[in-house]
């Protein structure tokens, strides 16, 4: 279970307080495992969020996942199918201003998702790996709306290589695409790729980059066609046997198409970093010192500032975090 609050005194407002809590397990048979698992958490959408254009004042939405998967294993073959189940419910913000209320209930919806993943180990730690997923989303009906029911499919194949103690990396490269069942809504076809890669030159340093690129699950009010490449650095290092920094740079991009044919995609560029110190004061308690930064500019089809004034196309946010963690 976690909680975290966020408090802005100067706009009650936007003051708001996130958490989750998660049950599951796994079961062993002999050479075989089956995992089940469930996840129900309350969220906010933010204003500086990735793709969320026009959002003034957290919005809440609560989900509720269920996810089961079963890892089969040959002799240097495997095969783990997973099958997931989440329930989307979006709210209102709130606020005095007229900009501060927004009700984005059309948002709500439910996910089924399938994923069947083959791997094939080429020697002891590295395999080739080939990745079949499929997801369907069916959106609450509202009043004088049209629904964004969607079908998406796509295929990834590539290498995870993971031998190494010192350069481990996984990447997978295909396709993936979307079509809508009901609202209208051109179809959206775009390539896609993962990456990971792992460097730990010594048992103090570990720089681990990583990217994507594809369609994502609607959980913004524009990622039902919204393409999204995200790419990053992060540097850890253990500065003495009980704290730990924590260093990375990032950028991400998204390209929210139109339904409206002859109108240019909306595209959002966010460049970032942050720096955060981990202290393990006993077994059981952790201190963390976060700040971040995070500059973002968008350009096709936003005006510099919306028609409500407040909402603005180009931002910075720089935020001073502090945390307490307890798990035992």
């Amino acid at each position: 279970m976690s909680v975290t609050n966020q408090a802005y005194p100067s706009i009650s407002a936007a003051n708001y307080t996130d958490w989750s809590a998660a049950a599951g397990g796994m079961l062993n048979l002999r050479r075989d495992m089956l995992s089940l698992g469930y996840t129900h958490s309350l969220r906010h959408l933010s204003a500086t969020d990735l793709g969320n254009f026009g959002v003034g004042y957290p919005v809440p939405y609560s989900t509720d996942d269920v996810r089961m998967s079963y890892h089969k294993n040959w002799t240097r073959f495997a095969l783990i199918p997973t099958a997931s189940y989440d329930n989307y419910s979006f709210g209102q913000s709130q606020g005095n201003l007229p900009a501060a209320s927004r009700n984005l209930g059309s948002l709500s919806h439910q996910l089924e998702m399938q994923v069947l993943q083959g791997r094939f180990e080429i020697s002891k730690s590295n395999a080739l790996v080939a990745v079949l997923r499929g997801s369907e989303a069916q959106f609450t009906p509202h009043a004088g709306q049209l629904s964004n029911d969607y079908v998406s499919g796509g295929g990834f194949v590539g290498i995870d290589l993971r031998a190494d103690p010192v350069l481990q990396y996984r990447l997978l490269a295909g396709g993936e695409t979307r079509r809508f069942t009901r609202g209208g809504g051109n179809p959206v076809t775009t390539p896609t790729a993962e990456a990971q890669i792992l460097w730990m030159p010594d048992k103090l340093n570990t720089l681990t980059f990583s990217g994507q690129r594809g369609l994502f699950d609607p959980t913004s009010p524009f990622s039902r066609n919204q393409v999204m490449s995200s790419a990053q650095i992060i540097w850890d290092r253990e500065l003495r046997k009980d704290v730990f920094f924590h260093g990375g740079v990032s950028y991400a991009r998204t390209d929210s198409r139109s339904s409206t044919a002859g109108t240019r995609s909306r595209q959002q560029n966010q460049i970032g970093f942050r720096a955060a110190l981990d202290w393990q004061f006993t077994r059981d308690i952790k201190f963390t010192l976060n700040y971040s930064h995070t500059s973002s500019y968008t350009k096709h089809g936003v005006p510099a500032v919306l028609d409500n004034g407040f909402s603005h196309a180009t931002f910075t946010n720089n935020s001073i975090t502090f945390g307490v963690a307890f798990a035992r």
